[in-house]
């Protein structure tokens, strides 16, 4: 579960089932996971969805090594501040609203500040959010204690686990293993 109750889906009291991503919104292979993950959610309500964010990039993730994915730690506040501003909702918004669009050519930080006045008071109450010191450590607490990345040592991202169980290839040769590994731990629950 992420460290601030955000989810998709089935209320995780009530789930059969649960699938977490840890992703950055900047990799397109994170975008695709996450709409396979949305899409068998809408057949499954009865499935709790964890988004994690794993920014790859080392100014808001320093345990990210490799080369920096331009916007990904913009994104990664727009959906944080979004949380803030408008609790659960608000992440969800902002998450579908990143992770929909064609990221190819970037996203101004104009667009992402507009998409947070969508969902806040005023856009000045937008600005403060996205720069707060309260999304500055929701970040770094995101990126930097999480127990399961610090065991396995994942450094690279999208990264599925269902119930709690990594799989390993969440998609194998055009097969959506991640949909198998659901359907057994439904299976599993009844």
């Amino acid at each position: 579960a992420s460290p601030w109750g955000y989810w998709f889906g089935a209320d995780p009291s009530e789930a059969k089932a649960t699938v977490t991503l840890y992703g950055c919104y900047a990799s397109g292979r994170t975008r695709e996971a996450d709409r396979l993950i949305r899409a068998y959610l809408k057949d499954h309500p009865e499935v709790t969805y964890y988004y994690r964010m794993y920014p790859m990039a080392n100014a808001c993730n320093v345990s990210y090594t490799s080369i920096s994915a331009p916007g990904a730690c913009e994104y990664a506040r727009a959906a944080l501040a979004a949380g803030r501003v408008a609790d659960r909702a608000g992440f969800q918004a902002m998450h579908t609203f990143i992770m929909d669009r064609d990221l190819m050519q970037g996203m101004r930080p104009s667009e992402l500040l507009a998409e947070l006045t969508k969902l806040s008071a005023s856009e000045t109450e937008a600005q403060l959010a996205m720069r707060s010191d309260q999304v500055d450590r929701a970040l770094l607490r995101e990126t930097q204690s999480d127990a399961m990345l610090n065991r396995l040592n994942i450094k690279g991202v999208p990264r599925v686990f269902v119930n709690d169980k990594w799989v390993m290839n969440w998609r194998w040769e055009g097969h959506l293993v991640m949909y198998d590994c659901l359907d057994e731990a439904l299976k599993a629950a009844e």
